[in-house]
């Protein structure tokens, strides 16, 4: 019985622990909530997230892309956080997303369905619960 109880305590944490990968850039910066340091390890925009990972990550999208998708990965969180991905179009924002952040690390991702004829400049902000930009990311649509 015991030897059952430790193989599923060991499926539970593989099946929800989140990703510990190695060889990931360092921290782009940081947002102080109280003792907690939430910082990125990984904020990068991609044609698709398969498995948890990212795929087809460039700085320059195709005008006739379905979506982009923003992949973060955060250190420095505990459990009841929250955080914002916000598109912008030049400087015109063009959607907020907000995105729970429930342990460190952890990854998350949203995505921006994309028109033909918004060519041009485009960022990502990572903005944390109090309103503070953690992070940006910019891309370019041709």
């Amino acid at each position: 019985m015991r030897d059952a109880l430790a193989g599923l305590s060991l499926l539970v944490i593989w099946l929800f622990a989140p990703s510990m990968a190695a060889g990931v850039d360092r921290p782009a910066g940081g947002a102080s909530l109280g003792k907690i340091d939430l910082a990125t390890e990984e904020m990068v925009v991609c044609a698709a997230v398969r498995d948890r990972v990212p795929a087809g990550v460039a700085d320059t999208f195709p005008s006739d892309i379905f979506g982009v998708y923003c992949y973060t990965r955060l250190v420095g969180a505990r459990g009841g956080t929250t955080v914002k991905h916000v598109w912008f179009h030049g400087e015109t924002k063009m959607g907020e997303i907000s995105l729970p952040v429930r342990s460190l690390p952890w990854r998350t991702w949203s995505i921006k369905e994309m028109r033909e004829d918004w060519k041009g400049d485009w960022r990502v902000d990572l903005v944390a619960s109090d309103g503070t930009v953690i992070a940006s990311k910019k891309f370019f649509m041709k």
